[in-house]
């Protein structure tokens, strides 16, 4: 009975072995789709990433870490949210986030892609309830963002839900007129 049991907890713990580094195969082989994959710009541009980068004479795109797995559109298959980084002569101008569907075929198309902000420092990106948050710090101002998106499924397209920016408090300008005016109220207020 002992060698049964310690027979069938090996045979399990190979099979556990054997899922395991299937499932880390099945992730690096999806992270080298994305990392050699094409991506549909919002201005029309098509470009075609090579180990993560596109380059032409002064412009570099760069895939971001920043991704987000998940089943996007009820397929049971697995989708990404990715960052795509703009480079204009080594200063980031923009920032993109793509979205990429999986088929049975362990293909990965990107069928969605919106920009968000420049020159932002990305903080967090989550995917539950079938919607997608993005955390940023902007530059200038320097404030603390977060972006909404649901995907619609008919469309394939990316909707953008909320837009949240930190609070700042208010702020009121008062201009003096010139004091030779003839009007009783000489001050013009202002509110942001």
């Amino acid at each position: 009975m002992k060698h049964w049991l310690f027979t069938l907890t090996l045979c399990f713990n190979c099979v556990d072995y054997f899922l395991f580094n299937q499932l880390l195969l099945a992730q690096e082989h999806y992270i080298d789709r994305l990392e050699n994959s094409i991506f549909y710009l919002p201005d029309g541009e098509v470009i075609a990433l090579s180990k993560g980068r596109y380059q032409t004479q002064n412009t570099v795109f760069r895939l971001n870490q920043t991704l987000v797995r998940g089943d996007i559109n009820d397929d049971q298959l697995e989708d990404f949210f990715v960052i795509l980084t703009e480079l204009h002569q080594g200063i980031q101008v923009n920032n993109y986030i793509a979205v990429f569907l999986g088929s049975h075929q362990g293909n990965l198309k990107n069928v969605d892609t919106l920009i968000i902000d420049n020159q932002i420092q990305f903080k967090n990106m989550t995917f539950q309830n079938k919607i997608l948050t993005v955390e940023f710090l902007t530059d200038n101002p320097r404030q603390q963002k977060q972006l909404s998106y649901q995907f619609d499924n008919q469309s394939k397209t990316l909707v953008p839900l909320i837009i949240e920016t930190e609070k700042t408090p208010q702020e009121t300008i008062i201009i003096e007129r010139d004091s030779n005016q003839i009007e009783d109220n000489n001050r013009i207020q202002i509110q942001f």
